[in-house]
């Protein structure tokens, strides 16, 4: 699961966090991330990390897809006291 955020209106923060049961490929993160000319940003040790994209999730999806990559599942939490809102996204992709 990719969990994100619009960040700033203007561009998504993807963050990952691999513990406690969640799945993921580190190293296929570091791929798309590449694949979508992420910044990695500082301060994070391996494998927590998060990437700033400078577009609004709805490009960053459409990129996604152009990479082979469907959303299977996706949901929305409210965070902050409502302030803000995470949107998780499950993707597969065809090997």
């Amino acid at each position: 699961m990719i969990p994100s955020r619009g960040y700033g209106g203007h561009s998504t923060l993807i963050d990952y966090h691999a513990e406690g049961g969640e799945q993921g490929d580190f190293k296929l993160l570091q791929d798309v991330m590449s694949q979508l000319e992420a910044s990695r940003l500082r301060g994070l040790p391996d494998p927590y990390c998060s990437y700033q994209i400078p577009e609004p999730p709805y490009l960053v999806l459409n990129r996604l897809e152009s990479h082979g990559y469907k959303v299977v599942a996706a949901n929305s939490v409210a965070c902050d006291n409502g302030n803000s809102v995470w949107q998780m996204w499950t993707l597969h992709k065809q090997r």
